[in-house]
């Protein structure tokens, strides 16, 4: 199992993307989730 972290947003939300980013999340790339695009992120681990 990874002990990288994951996480997304919606792509409209821009302050929780921005949150995501100031904490060290990096992004991956866009894609749809439950129908909604959404903003996909990585913590990696080291």
């Amino acid at each position: 199992m990874s002990p990288d972290l994951l996480a997304f947003a919606h792509v409209e939300n821009g302050a929780s993307r921005r949150v995501l980013e100031k904490v060290g999340f990096t992004p991956t790339g866009e894609g749809h989730w439950q129908g909604q695009p959404h903003a996909f992120y990585l913590f990696p681990a080291d």
